[in-house]
This record gives structure tokens, C-alpha cells and sequence, in this order.
């Protein structure tokens, strides 16, 4: 599953299952009325990708192409597909041309694939609008720019058939970052899949795609990523995580430049710039038989190593005015020369992510006093939290809590989503969710 969070605005129950069932690539939350969208995007519109807005909602006051206005006004940055059962939708809606992607409409043929498409061409919208941000955000920091430098001669002296990258560092030191960076520079469509993630089952068919009848439940032929994103960047984090009969095809189809599909003996020829991540020691997991040796040279022609903030302290401070900028809302915050102190020698064990995530709350925070960060205020927001024994009982209560959602979930445990993927992968749990209903839960959101 990607990591692309789709917010789904339809009351229809049956039709909102059908597309949840269908699009099993991408990770669904389901508003069911616009209300309850526009109550989801105020608390949490950074996770979001892309909406699917449904135009009819006879049943309440609030319709479809309220939230569209809404979303033109305050979050211009997120695309959004339209959907309708009328025909005439494009009068129904015109003058919205500013983030429309498609119309699609309700029942035709082929609406599935047309949708899936759709949204990825949507994902790419808002993939080129983060990488602007985030190129301003990597040549922030002092000590990256000199590694951004080098990077750039690289991609200027380097055949895009022959670079891949291996890009290594803590958690949230900014790895999809530069890999999102590289994609922008080459002028590339970017995808990134989170192989922590995988299931060794299904892998094979998300990345290489399969043909109808290629295993049970293959009732209709499907495109992988290697194909759809033939000519783009794509990014595999966490590849530590890869399963290992999944390291010997993806070896193949870097080297080859050709995939095969599942259930399938004819050869497609690709050609997309592969990067990875990880914050292990590949080298280390070779000598342990946990990585393909073979892999991995082919994986890091290039290596990227990002510092963490305690090896770059001087960071600590552009950054933290960085976030405070960008959670002011236009309503400047202001932080005393103590607080800031105290941010300079904190750990901050969670690298760039951590603090970004700290300065959010206590943004927050701020708003409700004076506007201004205070020692005792930082304090009371990095107070340890220990965690409770995460164990498989409680992990599988928690997803259960959520409906499935593993961002809320990870956030319930105070875990990073990749640790808990490990936790998942370790205790068998997917297979624990799946067996109750006969298929994944689903994110619902009343």
C-alpha cells in the first residue's frame, strides 16, 4: 500500500466501499458527509493527499461544491477529483478549474481505472507543490547546503539510466525529502512506497503488477508501480524492511530494466530512477544474511548520508523559526531566548520530524496565552512520555480503536508508522485484521 492518505466525501455507502475495495493501492479515509470533511481537513489537512468530493448529498444542507469552494479558499494546495452521476457535471462545476484533475463520472466504464489514474495524477500535482517547499527546506540548513551542492553536480554529470541512490540516516532527518529534492531536479513524476509496508504476498503484484488470474481474487489484470512509473523516480523507503524473495526481483528489474508481471512470462522494459532509504546498516544486515549483497551495490551507485540535528546544533535554530513560520497562520508566534536554549541542547532523538511535530503543539499552545513560547511551555511539551510495553494485544486493540488507521494508531503508541509496520510484519498481525472480515479494515470516518 502506498502512503498516500485519499480523503473519500461520499454518503453513499455502497458506492464509497466499491472504490475502497477497488483502489486497494492507496489508503482511504471516509467522510460521509461534508461536514465531517471539512472538520477532518481543519485538524489534519497536512496528511492529506488528495479528495474524492461526491457533488449530491440530498439529505444534508451542506453539498459537495461547498466543499470544493472551501478548499479553493483555504487549501489551494491539495488537489481534488470530482465525482457525479450527472452527466452535465462539467456546467455543474465550471469555473473550478484551479485544482481540478478529472470529473469522473458516476457508473461509466472503466470508472475504476479512470479514477485510479486520476488520483495519481493528482498525487503528482501535490508531489511537485511539496518539492518546491521542500527544496527551500533542505537548503535551510547550513550544513546541507554544501551536500546539496555536491548532489547537484551529480545529477548534472550522471545519465538518469544510471543513477540510483541510496540516501541513509536517523528517522525524520529528511530522507524522502532529498529523494522528493532529486525528483524535482530531474523534472521527474515521483512515487514513494514504503516497503516496511510490504506484504511478501502481495508485493510482487503492487510493484510489478499482475494478469487477470494470476492467483485468486486476480478477477481483472493490474498495472504495478515499476510499469505506471516507468519514466518517473521512485522512491523505496525503509528497503532494509524488504522482504528478501522481493530484494531478488527488484535486483533483477534494476539490472535488466525489465519487469515481469505475476502469473505472466512476458518482459516489459522499464526505465525509472530508483532511490532508497534506510536508517539501518545495510552492510551490517548483509554479513547477517538479512540483505542481498547483490542488491544493494545496485542500489547505492551513490550514497547520500543525512546528519542528524545533534551532529548539525547550529540547525536547531533555523529550523525551529522555519516551523514557527509556517505554524503562525499569519499571526506571527514569538519564542524567548531561554526556550530556544533549551532547544539547542535537547537530543531531539526524532531528528527534524520531532521537532517539527513539538513546534506544531506548542504553536498550538501559544495561540491560547500570549503568542510567545516560553521555557516553562517547552518543557511541559517535550515532559518524556513512556510508553506503554507495546505488545501484540495491544496493538491489535488499538488498530481496532481506529478502524485500521495506522497513522493514528502509530501516534495512540507514540511510534513512529515505520515501527509500527515492523511491529505488524513481526507479530503477523495484517493477516490477524484480515481474517475477521475477509479483507482489510477500513478507515471510516463518520
Amino acid at each position: 500500500m502506498l502512503d498516500q492518505n485519499i480523503l473519500l466525501v461520499d454518503d453513499h455507502d455502497l458506492f464509497a466501499n466499491l472504490i475502497i475495495d477497488e483502489l486497494k493501492n492507496f489508503n482511504f479515509t471516509r467522510s460521509s458527509s461534508v461536514q465531517s470533511a471539512i472538520d477532518l481537513l481543519e485538524s489534519n489537512h497536512k496528511e492529506i493527499s488528495v479528495v474524492l468530493i461526491d457533488l449530491e448529498f440530498p439529505l444534508d444542507k451542506l453539498q459537495g461544491i461547498d466543499l470544493v469552494n472551501m478548499m479553493n479558499e483555504k487549501y489551494p494546495d491539495i488537489p481534488y477529483i470530482i465525482m457525479s452521476g450527472c452527466t452535465d457535471i462539467k456546467k455543474i462545476v465550471s469555473g473550478m478549474e484551479s485544482k481540478r484533475v478529472k470529473f469522473i463520472i458516476k457508473g461509466q466504464p472503466k470508472m475504476f481505472d479512470e479514477l485510479e489514474l486520476a488520483i495519481f495524477k493528482a498525487i503528482h500535482i501535490k508531489e511537485k507543490i511539496e518539492s518546491d517547499k521542500q527544496h527551500q527546506f533542505l537548503t535551510y540548513s547550513i550544513k546541507m547546503k554544501s551536500k546539496i551542492a555536491k548532489l547537484d553536480i551529480i545529477l548534472k554529470n550522471t545519465k538518469a539510466a544510471d543513477l540510483k541512490v541510496l540516501i541513509t540516516g536517523e528517522s525524520g532527518t529528511g530522507k524522502e525529502c532529498m529523494a522528493r529534492y532529486i525528483a524535482k531536479r530531474l523534472n521527474r513524476p515521483f512515487i514513494a512506497v514504503n516497503m516496511g509496508g510490504m506484504n511478501s504476498n502481495l508485493s510482487a503484484s503492487e510493484l510489478f503488477g499482475h494478469v487477470k488470474g494470476a492467483f485468486t481474487g486476480a478477477v481483472k489484470g493490474k498495472i504495478g508501480i515499476f510499469e505506471k512509473f516507468s519514466d518517473g523516480v521512485i522512491f523505496l523507503d525503509e528497503i532494509a524492511d524488504c522482504p528478501m524473495d522481493i530484494q531478488i526481483q527488484l535486483f533483477r528489474a534494476i539490472q535488466e530494466k525489465e519487469i515481469t508481471k505475476v502469473g505472466c512470462n512476458k518482459t516489459i522494459k522499464i526505465n525509472p530512477i530508483i532511490i532508497s532509504a534506510t536508517n539501518l546498516d545495510l552492510e551490517e544486515l548483509i554479513k547477517e544474511n538479512k540483505f542481498r549483497e547483490e542488491l544493494y551495490h545496485r542500489l547505492a551507485t551513490f550514497k547520500i548520508n543525512l546528519l542528524s540535528l545533534r551532529e548539525r546544533p547550529k540547525d536547531i535554530e533555523l529550523f525551529t523559526f522555519h516551523f514557527l513560520n509556517e505554524f503562525s497562520n499569519q499571526n506571527p508566534i514569538d519564542i524567548t531566548p531561554d526556550a530556544l536554549e533549551y532547544f539547542r541542547n535537547y537530543p531531539w532523538k526524532g531528528n527534524i520530524r520531532e521537532l517539527r511535530n513539538v513546534i506544531l503543539k506548542l504553536s498550538a499552545l501559544a495561540k491560547e496565552s500570549n503568542s510567545e513560547i516560553s521555557l516553562k511551555l517547552v518543557k511541559e511539551a517535550l515532559e518524556v512520555k513512556i510508553s506503554p510495553k507495546i505488545n501484540k494485544e495491544l496493538i491489535i486493540k488499538t488498530l481496532n480503536k481506529f478502524e485500521g488507521n495506522k497513522t493514528q494508531t502509530s501516534n495512540a503508541l507514540n511510534i513512529h508508522r515505520n515501527q509500527l509496520y515492523r511491529y505488524l510484519k513481526q507479530y503477523q498481525i495484517d493477516e490477524i485484521i484480515e481474517s475477521k472480515k475477509g479483507r482489510p479494515v477500513k478507515r471510516i470516518l463518520a
